[in-house]
Order: structure tokens, then sequence, then C-alpha cells
């Protein structure tokens, strides 16, 4: 949608001059060096669960190529990774497959799309790996089954590895989702949520290699963030919050990827946290081209609060580097939870 720059009054749809012809994803990814985003979607053009892969350069043209990918039927598509060369989709067994007539519910608009997804965890899961420059789906990887909503980052190695970084639920999908039909009511434990998993494939034959955690320390989570400078490319540190008992998000912390170090922040008690957006100390100046600052970790978090004890919002300020308080600033209304944001620097 396009809003006003000072009232923030919806003003229009968006379609990028009517070349987008899918859905947008809520997460995009923005390489670092030139501005270019990426993102995926559905297909509205061809068969139901038809992936759209979507590039949009600084000039609002967008490129875009329909695949069908494996695993029949309509697949929650929810986020991607990119790396130098290519751009990565985890495509998991959640969703309406071998079901044709939850799948007609949905089409003719009989039943949402929510209701009618179901885990098969008898099936696999795959990375579809993605030529950036021409978005050609350059292979098809098998892994072993996992679940998950969102990624961390990917790079290439030198030895011809693919190292794909995201978030993997530690318990069962079925009981994680009833939860969410009553996100606010429902009470999350440590195993509802994730570890940092890392996937390496080998780019010379496209096979799977292994899959490991990051850090043994690191608590329950979601929603890793890094600094935006070191997207597709060899990073050291995520940020994420993070569960220490049962209830909602009430820590911050930084993990360290390479040793398995973790830092951590306690919100007060009754205080709850969601996603953090990482913003570098020096910047370029630009919404979309950002670069590296001296340090990883030479930033800062932002993350919107929930404060249950008087029902009301709060905008959190952390070092990164060390994870103290920088400022905590009230807001009159509560945000809710589940909602993702991005830093802007400069609205034009």
């Amino acid at each position: 949608m396009e809003l006003g720059k000072d009232s923030l009054e919806t003003k229009t749809e968006y379609t990028f001059g009517g070349t987008l012809k899918s859905t947008f994803s809520a997460h995009p990814k923005i390489d670092p060096a030139v501005g270019t985003l990426y993102n995926i979607g559905y297909s509205l053009n061809t068969g139901p669960g038809d992936l759209a892969v979507i590039k949009c350069k600084n000039d609002g043209t967008v490129m875009s190529k329909i695949h069908r990918p494996p695993l029949p039927g309509l697949k929650l598509y929810h986020d991607m990774a990119i790396s130098t060369k290519y751009l990565i989709v985890p495509v998991i067994p959640y969703g309406v497959i071998n079901n044709p007539i939850a799948l007609l519910k949905f089409v003719v608009g009989m039943a949402s799309f929510g209701t009618e997804m179901r885990w098969h965890g008898d099936l696999p899961s795959y990375f579809m790996i993605f030529d950036r420059e021409t978005l050609e789906n350059v292979a098809t990887v098998q892994v072993p089954t996992f679940s998950s909503y969102h990624t961390c980052n990917a790079y290439e190695q030198e030895d011809g590895t693919l190292s794909i970084y995201l978030a993997q639920h530690r318990g069962d999908r079925e009981k994680l989702e009833a939860k969410f039909r009553d996100v606010f009511h429902s009470v999350y434990q440590p195993e509802d949520d994730c570890d940092v998993i890392r996937y390496d494939l080998s780019t010379r034959d496209w096979t799977f290699r292994t899959r490991t955690a990051v850090s043994s320390c690191a608590l329950s989570m979601e929603f890793p963030v890094i600094n935006p400078s070191y997207l597709g490319k060899p990073f050291q540190y995520y940020f994420s919050p993070a569960l220490r008992q049962p209830g909602y998000f009430h820590v911050y912390q930084k993990v360290n990827v390479v040793t398995g170090n973790v830092l951590t922040y306690d919100l007060p008690e009754g205080v709850y946290g969601n996603e953090c957006v990482f913003v570098p100390k020096a910047s370029a100046g630009s919404n979309t081209v950002v670069s590296a600052p001296s340090d990883e970790d030479d930033g800062y978090l932002l993350a919107c609060l929930y404060d249950g004890n008087v029902h009301g919002g709060g905008l959190l300020i952390l070092d990164a580097k060390t994870m103290r308080q920088e400022a905590l600033l009230s807001m009159p209304n509560p945000i809710p939870f589940h909602f993702h944001g991005t830093f802007v620097e400069d609205v034009v």
C-alpha cells in the first residue's frame, strides 16, 4: 500500500505499475550493496500453489517467474533467503496437500487457507534454489523433514557449500497452529518455538550435506534478525526474542553463530516483546543500501513491547554490542503481536 508521507493515510494499492501479478510475502530481502529487492508469493494467474519468485529493481520495475514446487497442492510459502548468487525458498510439508476436496473449498471461498492446512510429517522438506539474476530454478534439494516459518541468512563458501540458517521448530506443528488460532489467549512453551539450525548443501552436485544447531546455549526463540549489511554474506550474530519459561517472549538474546555464546536482556515481569529490528550505527543515508559499520554488532536493536501491567505499549532500544538498554519509550496504545516491522531512516 502507498501511504501519505506525513499523515500515514492509505492512498492507494501499489502494484509496481501493474507489473506485480502475485501476492507479496511479508519477508522481502534487500541486497545491501545495490538495493535490489527479492521476494516470493503465490501466482494469481496459474494453478493453486504455484510459486512466484520476484525481483524488484530500484526503478520500480518487477521481474517475476512462476514455478511449480515439489509436493502437490497448496503449501505455505512464508519466507526466503538470499546469498550472493542464489535465492533460497524452504518448502515444507504444511498446507493443503493430497486433499482435493479441501483445496476446492478454499478455491471457491468456502473455507480459509488456515483452517484447511495440515502438517504432513511423513513427507520430506525441500530447498528450492533460484539464480538471483535470471530467477530460474537451478536446483531443488530434498532434506530431512523440518518445520519453519522464518529464515535467518544464507551464504556461499569457497568450497562450494551453500549454508542456510533458519528458525526450526522444536515441537509439534499442529499444536503450534492450534495456539495461533487463538493467539492472544494461548500460553507458549519453550518447546513451541525454535532453534536456529544451519543446513549445508553442496552447490557442486546439489546434495544435502549436514544440519547443525548453531548454539547449545541459545534460548527457544523466533524471528531471528541480523545486521542487514551482512545479508547474503558470512555473519557472526543473530538477535531474537526468546523464552526462558512459559508465556510469551520476555527475553532478547544475541547469539554468536561461530562460538555459540549468548548474551541476553530480560524484560520486567508482565512486559513482553516481539520481533526486533537491527539498525546499524553507521549507514549510507539510504532506505535500501546499507554500508557496514566497523563491527558487525555495532548498532541498535529496536523492539515494540506490550506492558501487561498497564495495557500499554513501548519502544525498547538496546545496544546490540552489549545488550544493555539505551532507552525505553512509552506509547499511548499497544501494538499487536506478530506484526513485522522495518526501520526507515528518512521518508522520501
